[in-house]
């Protein structure tokens, strides 16, 4: 079939040779940004995900968010937290400790592994004074779901900090 191909074509083997691999480079190309396109769509996703489940906060809903065997690292209070179960507990306690409501969104940037949330947590303490403070939530993303949120924030605006 290659020797008709060539012979109708006026195409040498060696020109044809060339052509076949510039193809295959494009295809392998193609199917490669195919695969980067579909693992950012994932994460946007995730990222739309947990920024709705944050304001305000839905414990359920954060749940489908994270990786069962998610790590979530307090940088500021050096606490790391393993597995689902652990990290919603801590913010169910931080919700109910410190009346926390929500953390808008102010800025983010996603990739196709990983996000930037910049965000702005806020609450109401028991006799009804307004709180908030600001941080920045770098989050690791894999097929869909968060595997590892790190937290910094300035610890001094912090309903606990005193």
């Amino acid at each position: 079939m290659l020797a008709v191909i060539t012979a109708c074509s006026g195409v040498s083997q060696g020109e044809y040779d060339d052509l076949r691999a510039r193809y295959d480079a494009a295809r392998d190309q193609l199917a490669s940004v195919e695969v980067e396109g579909a693992a950012l769509v994932a994460a946007e996703t995730a990222v739309a995900a947990y920024v709705s489940a944050t304001d305000p906060f839905d414990l359920e809903a954060l749940a489908d968010v994270y990786a069962d065997d998610v790590v979530l690292f307090d940088a500021t209070r050096g606490i790391t937290f393993r597995a689902r179960a652990t990290a919603l507990a801590d913010l169910g306690s931080g919700i109910a400790s410190f009346g926390m409501i929500g953390q808008r969104t102010l800025s983010q940037t996603v990739s196709a592994d990983s996000a930037v949330i910049e965000w702005e947590t806020r609450g109401m303490t028991d006799n009804g004074l307004d709180w908030s403070f600001r941080g920045v939530s770098i989050l690791e993303l894999e097929n869909g779901v968060v595997t590892r949120e790190t937290l910094y924030y300035d610890s001094t605006e912090a309903p606990w900090s005193g």
